[in-house]
C-alpha cells in the first residue's frame, strides 16, 4: 500500500510535469523522451488514474492533505484531469497533443497543478 509521502512525492512531480509552460509539449509533440515516460496523454491518464489512483488516494489521505492545506487544490486538480479525460474520451480528436496543450481545457488543468505546486507546505516535497 502506497504511503502519503510516495502519494505526494508522485503528485507533485506530475503536477510540476503539467504546469511547466514546455515539457509536455516537448515529449508529446517533439518526441522528447528524456522528459517523461508518459508519452501520450492516455499514459498520463493511467499514471495519475489507474497507477497513482489520484480519487482513490485523496479520499484515503484527507487529514494530512488538509495538514499541509492542499486539499483544495488536489480535489480541483483532480476535477480538472476528469474534465480533460471525459473531453478525451467523448472526442478522441482532442487527443492530438497540439489540440489538447492548446485546449482551454488543459490550461484549466495546468492553472491547477500551478496552484497545487505553489503551496508553501508542497514544497518540502519536490524533487
Amino acid at each position: 500500500m502506497m504511503s502519503f509521502d510516495s502519494f505526494l512525492e508522485n503528485l507533485i512531480s506530475t503536477a510540476e510535469l503539467i504546469a511547466s509552460p514546455t515539457a509536455l509539449h516537448r515529449a508529446w509533440v517533439q518526441r522528447d523522451s528524456s522528459v517523461t515516460s508518459a508519452f501520450d496523454y492516455d499514459e498520463l491518464a493511467v499514471q495519475l488514474l489507474d497507477d497513482l489512483d489520484l480519487e482513490r488516494q485523496i479520499a484515503r489521505f484527507p487529514d494530512e492533505i488538509r495538514e499541509i492545506g492542499a486539499f483544495e487544490a488536489a480535489n480541483n486538480f483532480l476535477s480538472a484531469l476528469a474534465a480533460v479525460d471525459a473531453c478525451i474520451r467523448t472526442h478522441p480528436n482532442h487527443g492530438n497533443p497540439i489540440t489538447l496543450l492548446g485546449s482551454e481545457l488543459w490550461a484549466s488543468l495546468q492553472h491547477a497543478a500551478k496552484v497545487l505546486v505553489a503551496l508553501p507546505e508542497v514544497k518540502r516535497w519536490q524533487k
